[in-house]
């Protein structure tokens, strides 16, 4: 991971090389729980297909070194949505999260933030309700 920042502009930037699908899982985790709570939302039901990562939200003493940072994060997060829930469910439970996580990696779109809920996940929703 690195940063640069332009002293001109006043802005900067981040890059990050993720290297392993558990990792990913992490940082999506510590991303909800920061989004719930930037929002003011809560209490929540917070699902993942990562059993990885729902393990470590009950034991992260069990978790793998190099993501128990990552882990730390997410749980201290977490620690701040009283009556909020972190469960596994399989990933065909987890269409909708799971396609709008695709179509951020195809469009590599930066702080996209949706006002309403897009016509891809409304069909998914749509069928699992059905």
């Amino acid at each position: 991971m690195d940063g640069a920042f332009d002293v001109h502009s006043h802005s900067g930037g981040a890059g990050i090389v993720v290297f392993s699908p558990a990792q990913v899982e992490a940082l999506a985790g510590r991303v909800a729980c920061r989004l719930v709570l930037d929002q003011g939302l809560g209490p929540v039901r917070l699902e993942s297909d990562s059993l990885l990562l729902v393990q470590a939200m009950h034991s992260i003493q069990d978790s793998s070194i190099q993501l128990r940072v990552v882990y730390e994060d997410v749980l201290a997060l977490f620690s701040q949505l009283p009556g909020s829930t972190f469960s596994h469910l399989y990933q065909e439970g987890n269409t909708a999260a799971h396609s709008l996580a695709r179509w951020a990696l195809c469009n590599r779109s930066c702080n996209v933030v949706f006002t309403s809920t897009p016509p891809f996940i409304e069909e998914i929703i749509s069928r699992e309700c059905t």
